[in-house]
């Protein structure tokens, strides 16, 4: 019976094994896409790849210190130590928009153009992946639904 029960909780836990592996693969691929910036992303696929994988941290608990450091550089000026600290909280995380706008605006302090408009278009990418996502969950209203007060946006 033990033998039994053994070959099952085995044969239960390889897939979820295997799962875990191809999800990180997954988003390791997608993140050297990102990464490289010369190829269409799907920052949806992207997103949902990392909450798949076994380093998913949805409260970021795994970065807390990083991401303290990061906003008390960026809050001193400190540019560069906050470009740093945003840096490591990508290599763990590369859908964390708030350290992609460290990014963005720390290279642009530091006068790197090219990398602050990769930031740029990084973080809206992210942010449209989530709008256009939960548009697609939620249907539409229906037309009964809508009132004349629900849909004028301003009258003078």
């Amino acid at each position: 019976m033990r033998r039994i029960l053994l070959a099952l909780f085995l044969i239960c836990a390889l897939p979820s094994v295997a799962a875990a592996e191809d999800a990180a693969a997954r988003y390791q691929a997608l993140v050297a896409t990102a990464r490289q910036g010369n190829q269409p992303v799907d920052w949806q696929a992207l997103r949902f790849a990392y909450a798949e994988t076994p380093d998913f941290d949805p409260l970021g608990a795994v970065t807390h210190t990083k991401r303290e450091k990061m906003f008390a550089a960026y809050a001193a000026g400190d540019d560069k130590t906050a470009l740093g600290e945003a840096t490591h909280i990508l290599d763990e995380n590369y859908t964390d928009i708030a350290a992609h706008v460290v990014s963005e605006v720390a290279s642009h302090d530091l006068g790197d153009e090219a990398r602050s408009h990769q930031e740029h278009e990084i973080v809206v990418a992210l942010l449209r992946s989530i709008r256009t996502g939960m548009a697609r969950r939620r249907p539409p209203p229906s037309p009964s639904s809508r009132s004349p007060r629900n849909t004028t946006i301003c009258t003078i």
